[in-house]
């Protein structure tokens, strides 16, 4: 409790890149949990930590840009188990492709595109969900490049599997699925989505496999992982 009371009052220094003015506790539980002390070089560990202490994601996220912000979901998806590619980009029948995360377990693969847009920048929902429907395409283009051995770091393996298309926003704009069923997911409520995946497949965007899917290990992240 007192960690996450510190945690709240420092954001805004964080965000001023003012770390020798944190409190030492803080920063000792940043550094061991991140195994090193430039803290600044990973600002993507410390707001997932943020977060891991119960600070809300709107706040953490404050200290990321929209990069950040997709490494954010990558590294959430890396602990809950699962192999990533980021910035994963290709070319299918002359149209260039590029989909922001793409994470798999094996059985289900998880193609994101991770929005950092504020209800100021991007009021309507509208906007949102046209996001989600270019997503499917994107998924499907993907399918397609996967199953003609097209993509370097993401490589098909036998077995049976599902890829889903998945739009994750700052904010919480009030929708949960597209016209074709692609949800659309807070980041708030992202760990729970990944979690319950298995069982909401029915009721989501989702495309069949006949083949299961690998990511090369050079595509993770090399950052130590806070558990």
């Amino acid at each position: 409790m007192r960690l996450r009371e510190e945690a709240l009052r420092s954001i805004h220094l964080m965000v001023s890149g003012r770390w020798d003015r944190i409190p030492e506790s803080l920063l000792l539980y940043f550094e061991e949990e991140l195994g090193g002390d430039d803290l600044g070089r990973d600002l993507v560990g410390v707001a997932f930590l943020l977060i891991k202490l119960g600070v809300s994601p709107e706040k953490a996220i404050a200290l990321l840009d929209w990069k950040d912000f997709e490494g954010l979901c990558e590294r959430g998806l890396q602990v809950s188990g699962f192999s990533t590619k980021r910035g994963l980009r290709f070319t299918l029948q002359g149209k260039r492709y590029e989909i922001d995360v793409v994470a798999s377990d094996g059985e289900v693969t998880l193609a994101l595109d991770c929005k950092m847009w504020s209800k100021g920048s991007s009021p309507k929902v509208y906007k949102i969900l046209e996001a989600a429907e270019h997503q499917y395409i994107r998924t499907i283009a993907l399918k397609q490049a996967i199953e003609r051995r097209l993509l370097e770091d993401v490589h098909p393996k036998p077995g049976h599997g599902v890829l889903v298309p998945c739009v994750v926003t700052w904010l919480d704009f009030g929708s949960k699925l597209s016209k074709s069923g692609v949800p659309v997911v807070p980041i708030s409520k992202f760990p729970s989505f990944v979690n319950d995946i298995r069982s909401i497949l029915a009721e989501i965007a989702s495309l069949e496999t006949d083949f299961r899917v690998k990511i090369g290990r050079e595509a993770s992240s090399q950052h130590r992982l806070p558990l």
